[in-house]
């Protein structure tokens, strides 16, 4: 999954990244969601979006783990500075991930 998330992100940002690259993948929705997350998210959504190819970013780890299972607001607010194309994804799914 890293491999193909490195090579999109080559793609959509014009950056180099190698295989070895120390980027960590993040779940957008996270795997073990908060409270809040299961409460807009019942589990048949959960089952479908958690682990799709939409639901992934790649993060620095100290990004991924601040981001952690922290609502999609707070993601936001911590990964906007990533230094991949994550805005642009948050951009996208913004409208998606918001009930």
């Amino acid at each position: 999954m890293k491999y193909i998330l490195l090579k999109l992100e080559s793609h959509v940002s014009g950056k180099d990244y190698g295989a070895s690259d120390s980027a960590t993948i993040e779940h957008i929705l996270p795997e073990n969601p908060s409270e809040r997350w299961l409460a807009e998210f019942d589990e048949t959504a959960r089952e479908s979006y958690t682990n799709r190819l939409g639901n992934f970013t790649l993060l620095d780890e100290s990004m991924n783990q601040m981001a952690g299972t922290k609502e999609f607001d707070e993601k936001k607010k911590i990964t906007g500075k990533a230094d991949t194309s994550y805005r642009q994804r948050l951009t996208f799914l913004n409208g998606i991930l918001t009930p």
